[in-house]
């Protein structure tokens, strides 16, 4: 009888020694996988977080402003530098009245400044459905978006923490344009390559027509606008 169960239970031991065979190497290779996709993920978040930053981080120098009696290599300056600034144009969904929110901007690449703040927006954003309607907007920048300003103790209102605005028409860029524009754009602000292409984003730029500076204590001043191209930074 007791022979009679024994390749029985020989039978259960080597079924079971299996399983727990199966079990580990299926642990092994899940492990395995676990370890190259956190490899894999890390890998690829360094490598897009050096895509997004390496530009901005190692390429754009200190924030230095040119001597305060240049007025329009000031103006251009602060033009130049800023990554950013607030476009204010007329709105549509609040009844006409002003309305202004921040917006990325270049006017070229970090060794490159034309002066031409551009842009790159989508249709439905607020402020591209007010410049359907009136293309007229003003674009405002402040050193405040700098760290100039902090470091010297002024605060966004004090007139030696300089602002501008520029201000005329929006215009959609031309085939030809469009190159340039990208460069300059996707160079200073890379998550730009990866905003989604079904928002159809469009290129535009700022047909400047008055450029309004105040940069130290006295009166603002209106800057001629061929001086402003003319100014080298």
């Amino acid at each position: 009888m007791q022979s009679d169960k024994l390749p029985l239970y020989e039978a259960e031991c080597i079924s079971k020694k299996r399983r727990e065979s199966v079990n580990r190497n299926t642990s092994t290779v899940i492990f395995v996988l676990l370890i190259f996709l956190l490899f894999t993920t890390f890998t690829f978040l360094s490598w897009y977080s050096m895509d997004l930053w390496h530009n901005r981080n190692d390429v754009k120098p200190p924030f230095n402003p040119p001597s305060r009696d240049d007025l329009a290599k000031t103006a251009r300056y602060i033009a130049h530098y800023m990554d950013w600034c607030t476009i204010s144009t007329i709105s549509v969904g609040f009844g006409g009245i002003p309305f202004a929110v921040p917006i990325s901007v270049a006017d070229g690449p970090v060794n490159n400044s034309t002066g031409v703040p551009y842009i790159y927006i989508a249709p439905a954003a607020p402020s591209s459905k007010d410049l359907q309607k009136n293309a007229s907007s003003s674009f405002c920048f402040s050193e405040a978006m700098s760290n100039y300003c902090s470091r010297n103790n002024y605060i966004a209102e004090d007139p030696r923490c300089a602002r501008l605005t520029l201000s005329g028409k929006v215009v959609k860029l031309t085939a030809d344009e469009i190159p340039f524009a990208k460069e300059a754009l996707f160079s200073r602000n890379p998550v730009m390559k990866y905003w989604p292409a079904s928002h159809d984003f469009y290129f535009a730029k700022l047909e400047i027509s008055r450029v309004h500076l105040l940069d130290t204590f006295g009166p603002a001043i209106e800057i001629p606008v061929k001086d402003y191209f003319a100014a080298k930074v």
